[in-house]
């Protein structure tokens, strides 16, 4: 489906890199203010901002592949929406139709991009996270992840085109490996670490405060990320900017230390210290 969409920009703006090149950053902006509209649609934060834009941009930029044009980028669209309709589980209107959508996004999503399929393990957790076990419900979450399939499979038989399933499943090792930066990879892994721990840290201080829905969200939220993470490394070498579906759970849990009340050091500290990795990652990628 992504070479078909390639097909599509080329036969529009033939090979200009320049275009492809907007074309992912204006992607990548459509997606952070999408994020930005779901931390304030289910409270996540005691205020509205724009800093889970913020840190979604910043991430998207530790690394040139995880800003280019790629099939990982436009899954986050899928993963997005998502999260999007699972987050609204813990209400009430209508609950059948958001659990069927949920579970139709994350089926488009994997007949995108193979490894999504994981998935589906977000999914399921999530029903068991933040609804009470009902079959029905099951049974919904069932068909609105098989529909995709099987529209799919109806449409390339339609078109006598079953052949291509073939290349549908793709799997492989996406650990680091050699880069020209030696100090790059350290650097990068440290520095997520440290902004991770942070709002961790911060987070879990507030989470009394919180009611108990947004609690649930924060743990669907760290689920997603625990998922991304499986899905990046599970993923092809030479599939590039594959890390850069750990952007919308990462930014997300970034933001807590910056969203002090008052001014404090620990939020300053946490803000120039992103602004800081970004800058560090640009240097030792091209020494």
């Amino acid at each position: 489906m992504f070479g078909k969409l390639v097909q599509a920009c080329k036969w529009i703006w033939g090979d200009n890199a320049i275009a492809f090149t907007l074309f992912a950053g204006f992607i990548t902006f459509g997606q952070a203010l999408y994020l930005q509209m779901i931390a304030s649609k289910h409270h996540l934060f005691h205020r509205p901002n724009y800093l889970p834009s913020f840190t979604y941009i910043i991430i998207c930029s530790l690394h040139p592949a995880m800003g280019m044009f790629s099939a990982p980028l436009i899954l986050n669209w899928f993963i997005l929406g998502g999260l999007d309709t699972i987050l609204s589980f813990t209400r009430r209107e209508d609950q059948p139709r958001t659990i069927f959508n949920a579970g139709f996004l994350f089926a488009c999503g994997a007949l995108w991009f193979f490894p999504a399929i994981a998935y589906i393990l977000f999914f399921g957790l999530s029903l068991i996270l933040l609804r009470p076990f009902k079959l029905g419900e099951w049974i919904v979450a069932i068909l609105g992840y098989l529909i995709p399939f099987y529209f799919a499979f109806c449409l390339l038989y339609l078109f006598n085109d079953l052949a291509s399933v073939r290349n549908w499943p793709m799997i492989g090792i996406s650990l680091p490996r050699q880069l020209k930066g030696m100090a790059y990879l350290p650097g990068v892994i440290i520095g997520s670490l440290i902004l991770l721990g942070a709002g961790v840290y911060t987070l879990s201080g507030d989470l009394m405060k919180l009611t108990v829905s947004v609690r649930r969200s924060w743990g669907a939220i760290v689920t997603a990320l625990v998922i991304a993470i499986f899905v990046s490394v599970f993923t092809p070498y030479k599939e590039s900017g594959t890390w850069v579906g750990l952007a919308p759970a990462m930014a997300l849990l970034i933001v807590p230390p910056m969203m002090a009340e008052k001014r404090s050091r620990f939020a300053t500290f946490t803000f120039y210290f992103i602004i800081f990795l970004v800058l560090y990652c640009q240097f030792t990628l091209h020494p």
